[in-house]
């Protein structure tokens, strides 16, 4: 017997309803959740900038999680508490595909100022130590709200702030809180299974610099030039057996305005220095210079460590006094006395036992004494200095060279021409001879005439004076300055 139409109809509807009633349980059921933390992670490389402020390296990991199908929650921790998260990204190297909703960084630590911030809205019970007996009472109470000035709370005796109870008791811990930084994903699984993934981003708190130790020897005609990798490990958390390497040179950026370093505001409390490991590896990035560490190292959170890049012996240097003087013809006041820098000048080249790109950093000088033990004399600072170049080490002023620019006559035509002579004397009372280096500033109309010396010309506007100066030695080189009439 066939149903009526009306029969039929309420029956299929009946149908259809149920079929969305199941879709919509289905639906609203809670993705499975998936937490992986650090012995999820198979490798590690760290590749640290020092361009820029704040100091960012580029992460890769990758890592591997199994994974349920449907939809599921993945959590990955034990990341730096840093990490830009618009620069996150997540593939599959191995496994089934996933299909990513949406992206969430946890970086709201569980911690005493946190848990009460999250616990707005809920009881909790606060212990206060008896006056007399010392027990603890509880006190029930309500967070109202809190903020950077304190926190609101509600008791059955009104509303209040700042109880000073000896304890606080949550009756949970809530779920935006994590012990550890984390990046989680809402994706769709089409399989089960295990996947090999790789995680990539961008990190503040992480970079890098170049320290140099330059010894110079007893005679002043060579240097030994050991450098090391100063890495700084700002952030919170331990990165174990990391792929170091390293970026030499500047990496344009977009300005990011006024980003606040967390991780640099932190005291390096467990700063170590690390053992000297094998020179890592360099190889060209563009016009950039790469160096990898050829062995994983582990860093520590918070620390500092040392890794050796390179060293070079027994590199020829040039010593050398150097100083500005500007001259005019029509400066006839006092004399010009200046104490000269020494600097010590090689070339960093394989001719001079050296030939390697010298990233920009700080160097340390070292100069033995009588008995050839080594004192700290100078420290100074390099650039970026590539293979061919001259490298000119500052070791400060000196009190036993002076330079002396005295006027010896002046002459002054009616149409305004004007001359003046100059006596440049250079002496030096030290225990070792070197190279005079004077500039001598003139103005755009002023033309100087130097004789017996070598001079060149850096620019238009400077003449420069080099010569030899032995110890105890006194050198005078005649200096002309003329300044002609402009012409209408």
């Amino acid at each position: 017997m066939t149903a009526p139409p009306l029969i039929r109809t309420l029956a299929c509807l009946a149908a259809c309803a149920s079929a969305i009633a199941l879709s919509a349980l289905a639906w609203a059921a809670p993705p499975a959740t998936a937490q992986c933390g650090a012995e999820s992670r198979r490798e590690l490389h760290v590749t640290a900038y020092r361009s820029g402020w704040p100091t960012f390296a580029f992460v890769r990991e990758i890592r591997e999680v199994d994974l349920p199908a449907g939809s599921v929650s993945l959590s990955l921790s034990d990341v730096p508490d840093t990490v830009q998260r618009e620069t996150v990204g997540m593939k599959v190297l191995e496994g089934a595909p996933l299909d990513v909703l949406e992206q969430t960084f946890g970086y709201d630590l569980l911690g005493p100022r946190a848990l009460m911030r999250a616990a707005q809205g809920e009881s909790i019970v606060l212990d206060h130590a008896n006056a007399h007996s010392g027990e603890l009472q509880p006190v029930p109470a309500r967070v109202t709200a809190t903020n950077d000035q304190g926190t609101v709370l509600q008791t059955q005796e009104g509303y209040t702030f700042d109880l000073g109870a000896e304890r606080t008791r949550f009756a949970r811990l809530p779920a935006q809180l994590s012990a550890r930084p984390t990046l989680r994903w809402l994706a769709n699984s089409p399989s089960a299974g295990k996947r090999r993934i790789e995680l990539t981003y961008l990190m503040r708190g992480m970079g890098w610099s170049a320290d140099y130790v330059a010894t110079i020897s007893r005679d002043a005609s060579k240097l030994d030039l050991a450098s090391w990798i100063t890495f700084n490990n700002g952030t919170s958390v331990r990165l174990d057996h990391t792929h170091l390497a390293l970026v030499a040179g500047q990496v344009n950026r977009v300005h990011e305005g006024n980003i606040r370093d967390e991780a640099q505001t932190i005291v390096l409390r467990h700063a170590t220095l690390g053992a000297a490991e094998r020179a890592p590896s360099r190889e060209s990035l563009g016009e950039l210079h790469l160096y990898k560490v050829p062995t994983p190292t582990d860093l520590e959170a918070h620390s500092v460590k040392n890794i050796q890049l390179f060293s070079l012996a027994s590199v020829p240097i040039r010593r050398r006094w150097s100083a500005q003087l500007w001259v005019h013809p029509e400066r006839t006041h006092a004399t010009q006395t200046e104490s000269p820098t020494l600097e010590f000048e090689f070339a960093n080249d394989r001719k001079s036992n050296a030939g390697t790109p010298l990233p920009a950093g700080t160097v340390r000088v070292m100069a033995p004494d009588q008995k050839g033990t080594a004192h700290l004399v100078a420290t100074t600072s390099i650039k970026d200095t590539p293979e061919g170049e001259k490298v000119a080490l500052q070791a400060g002023r000196v009190a036993d060279v002076r330079f002396v620019l005295k006027q010896t006559n002046y002459e002054s035509a009616w149409f305004g021409a004007k001359k003046a002579t100059f006596s440049l004397e250079m002496r030096n009372r030290s225990r070792q001879g070197g190279t005079a280096r004077v500039d001598l500033h003139a103005g755009g109309d002023v033309q100087l005439e130097v004789t017996g010396a070598q001079v060149t010309r850096p620019s238009a506007a400077t003449w420069r004076i080099e010569v030899p100066l032995a110890t105890g030695e006194t050198k005078k080189v005649p200096v002309i300055a003329r300044r002609e009439p402009r012409r209408p």
